[in-house]
């Protein structure tokens, strides 16, 4: 009789879609006034981000391009190429 080596499939990519549903924002709070990162005003926004903070952003499609038409300056920060 063959031995035979059962393996557990890796776990599936998680359905951002299906978990932005939990997604809360706990608390907003506006920085007025000159500040060390931005003279202007300042929104500054507390989130829980329930079950969807176990997916990583390279597994959901299209994350990184949505971040930097909404946020253009957070493009390049924490790329280690110098």
């Amino acid at each position: 009789m063959a031995d035979v080596t059962m393996s557990t499939p890796a776990p599936a990519a998680p359905d951002a879609a299906a978990l932005a549903d939990d997604l809360r924002i706990v608390q907003l709070r506006v920085l007025r006034g000159p500040n060390i990162h931005h003279l202007a005003p300042v929104v500054l926004a507390e989130l829980r981000a329930g079950d969807l903070a176990m997916a990583h952003p390279s597994d959901v499609a299209g994350f990184a391009d949505r971040l930097f038409a909404a946020l253009p300056a957070t493009r390049g920060f924490g790329d280690d190429a110098s």
